[in-house]
């Protein structure tokens, strides 16, 4: 049976100058009802200053089997901090998320999943046990509605050879269990798009498509990667609603992140 985490990268409006406010709860609890619907229980990486600003939210995700991870306080990035002041940033967010939930993460993702040596030295000596940053240009990228029939091919072609030699499942490196993306995160395949926009029929159907083909195209093992800010405004919590309901016809398991440490 394949086993599916889900993950969302839980950030506020204040990590982006384009990015417009939005409603955090109504948001995060829209995107809850749609897992409960499935009985999925997901991954939330969360930054700090999200957990000082809705401690109530987040204690409810965690009470309710959620995981909680850490994504740094402020969507910082990391490997454009020295040693000690990652060390810093991620000792802050862990002891504000350990005062609400009742124990530090064991998970991190790095913001926009950049990431080098001393970053992954200051996650080690944090005691971190999974990280999840490893990601590759998957050609689904390149069959969005915007881009050319021409452009898709050559993508696929390179994107197929990438593929021989990424990681198809969660492996351990230096003490770490890495979780590379199985999938293309949602703001690549619909676009950064205005959150008082409705994302469109062709673009909804071309991002189901795309993680459709993922899945299939995936072995013992796939992950999905979303935004609350994207994925739970507008129309498009029906794509999460839809790739949810397709895996679960295919009677995956679904499992955090650290369920895939035992």
């Amino acid at each position: 049976m394949k086993k599916v985490t889900v993950f969302f990268d839980l950030e506020g409006w204040w990590e982006s100058p384009v990015r417009p406010r939005f409603d955090v709860v109504k948001t995060v609890s829209s995107i809850v009802k749609v897992l409960d619907k499935y009985n999925v229980k997901a991954v939330f990486n969360t930054c700090g200053k999200i957990v000082e600003d809705y401690p109530d939210l987040v204690l409810k995700l965690s009470k309710e089997g959620h995981e909680i991870a850490s994504h740094g306080y402020l969507h910082e990035v990391f490997n454009q901090l020295s040693h000690d002041d990652l060390d810093n940033v991620l000792e802050k967010t862990e002891n504000i998320i350990k005062k609400i939930i009742g124990e530090k993460p064991i998970g991190i993702r790095s913001p926009g999943l950049i990431f080098n040596d001393t970053v992954y030295d200051v996650f080690r000596s944090r005691g971190y046990k999974w990280v999840s940053n490893r990601n590759m240009q998957f050609c689904e990228l390149f069959n969005r509605p915007d881009k050319s029939s021409v452009l898709h091919s050559i993508a696929t072609i390179g994107s197929k050879f990438q593929n021989l030699f990424y990681p198809k499942k969660p492996y351990k490196v230096n003490g770490l269990l890495e979780i590379p993306l199985q999938s293309s995160l949602e703001t690549d395949l619909l676009g950064i798009v205005s959150l008082e926009q409705k994302s469109s029929e062709e673009w909804l159907t071309s991002a189901f498509n795309g993680l459709k083909k993922q899945y299939l195209r995936s072995h013992d093992y796939f992950n999905l990667n979303f935004h609350p800010w994207l994925i739970g405004t507008q129309n498009r919590l029906r794509l999460l609603n839809d790739i949810l309901g397709y895996i679960h016809l295919k009677e995956a398991k679904f499992v955090l992140a650290g369920e895939l440490l035992e």
